[in-house]
């Protein structure tokens, strides 16, 4: 749709030229997690983990038995969404789903297991050994914080009423909230949350291992039998693994985990959504005067005294004859109001038109 020569919008220009082509927001921003699942593989795979849980409990009697569990346990009754690249939303809420269910999704897979009557054992052997992997729940957990704030934005995007104005407003403020939150003491209230969650879940958060290991010291047999006064290096190694363990585990997943997928999406919006893309177009191109439009656009300053939204700005023109009066700002601030910012509405109407007009 958006190809510079045979696309749909090249097509239109060459009828229109002043015709605006605008590439929807919503889909931009959806193109930002994609682009996020392709270049970070330990994402990558965190997604295809919840594909294989939503394929796992998607059955009749696996649902049914979720169900149970999530009202004997006291769970709030949810059900792991599928994941889509079109649908734009799913991503966050099948991590949400996903950390909220934990409890009753371990208990059914070790329920599968230890009664070995589902021909679909093997699934859930492999699916058990995946959630209850360190690298997953920390890129759970982070990845839900992430989508979390870009839902936000996902949200008012898909909006009927939303305008070009109010978009680009707030996506300034998703990407300054993601930037503030590329801190060390925002990764330690994180860290938090993971560590307390893993400790209830019986989860380990060691690093991952490299392919060799340190060699453990051993104490020296012939002092086996005393009481020494000054600790060996045996000892003294076993204290401060215990002492720096939790810390050299938490910089690990801040550095491989934690800023990687945050840089990513910030690298990301910053280009999709970048001040030249945000401008929809210049104002000689409808045949505007700046030193005209600068005079209106005081003028009407003035007369209106105080900030006011588009509704009333609309209803003051309208009753000041404006397209006689002021020309220039008329023509701007139509586009301003009729310009579309995404196509989530009109795709979605022709997603249901099968609906009503079916192949018979």
């Amino acid at each position: 749709m958006s190809g510079h020569t045979g696309g749909v919008q090249a097509k239109l220009k060459e009828i229109h030229p002043k015709a605006i082509y605008v590439h929807c927001m919503a889909h931009k921003l959806n193109l930002v997690v994609i682009d996020m699942c392709k270049h970070l593989k330990d994402a990558r795979n965190l997604f295809n983990g919840l594909e294989a849980l939503y394929v796992h409990f998607n059955q009749p009697t696996k649902n049914k038995k979720m169900t149970d569990i999530q009202e004997k346990l006291g769970v709030k009754k949810t059900k792991i969404p599928q994941l889509s690249d079109t649908r734009w939303v799913c991503r966050y809420k099948s991590c949400n789903s996903v950390i909220a269910n934990f409890k009753p999704i371990l208990y059914i897979l070790d329920e599968e297991i230890e009664l070995q009557k589902d021909k679909d054992v093997a699934q859930a052997i492999g699916l058990l050994s995946t959630i209850k992997n360190g690298k997953f729940v920390v890129h759970l957990f982070v990845l839900n914080d992430v989508l979390k704030i870009i839902n936000i934005l996902s949200t008012q995007l898909q909006s009927k009423s939303t305008t070009l104005g109010k978009s680009s407003s707030l996506v300034c403020g998703v990407i300054d909230t993601l930037k503030n939150n590329r801190s060390d003491v925002y990764f330690d209230n994180l860290w938090n949350d993971i560590t307390i969650f893993c400790e209830e879940h019986d989860v380990s958060l060691d690093i991952p291992s490299q392919g060799g290991s340190k060699r453990l010291r051993r104490e020296p047999t012939y002092l086996q039998q005393y009481a020494v006064m000054s600790t060996t290096s045996a000892e003294e190694d076993r204290v401060n693994d215990v002492l720096m363990g939790t810390s050299i585990n938490k910089n690990y997943w801040k550095m491989h985990c934690f800023y990687p997928i945050l840089d990513t999406i910030i690298v990301n919006m910053e280009k999709r959504f970048s001040p030249e893309s945000m401008e929809i177009a210049q104002s000689d191109l409808f045949g505007v005067s700046k030193d005209s439009l600068r005079s209106e656009m005081m003028v009407i300053k003035n007369v209106l005294k105080v900030n006011v939204d588009l509704e009333v700005l609309q209803n003051h023109l309208n009753s000041l004859n404006s397209k006689q009066i002021f020309p220039n700002y008329y023509k701007l601030f139509n586009v301003a109001i009729t310009l579309p910012i995404n196509s989530a509405t009109c795709e979605r109407s022709f997603s249901a038109m099968r609906r009503l007009k079916t192949w018979m």
